[in-house]
C-alpha cells in the first residue's frame, strides 16, 4: 500500500486537510503509527472550531502549515502532534 492509498482510504475519517503532513510523515517513517497524529489533529480542529485568523481563513491553517513543513523535515509523529497543538 502505497502512502497516499494509506492516507486516502474511504474508511479513515482522514479530512482532506491532513492528508499532505500524513504522505510526508509516511515518506520518512513507512511503518510507524500516525495515531499521533490523528488525534492532535482532531484535538486541534475541535479546539478551534469557529476560530478565524485576520484574513479570514480558518485558524488551524497554521498549525496545519507548521505542521508540514516539519512533516517535510522529517520529524516524529510526537512532534507533528505537538506542532498541530501549538
Amino acid at each position: 500500500m502505497t502512502a497516499a492509498e494509506h492516507v486516502l482510504r474511504p474508511d479513515d475519517a482522514v479530512v482532506a486537510e491532513l492528508a499532505p503532513v500524513l504522505v510526508a510523515f509516511r515518506s520518512h517513517y513507512p511503518s510507524a503509527s500516525d495515531r499521533t497524529i490523528h488525534q492532535a489533529y482532531a484535538l486541534a480542529q475541535r479546539k478551534h472550531l469557529g476560530q478565524f485568523r485576520k484574513t479570514g481563513e480558518p485558524f488551524i491553517t497554521h498549525p496545519l502549515a507548521v505542521t508540514q513543513i516539519l512533516a517535510e523535515y522529517g520529524l516524529d509523529a510526537d512532534t507533528l502532534g505537538a506542532a498541530l497543538l501549538h
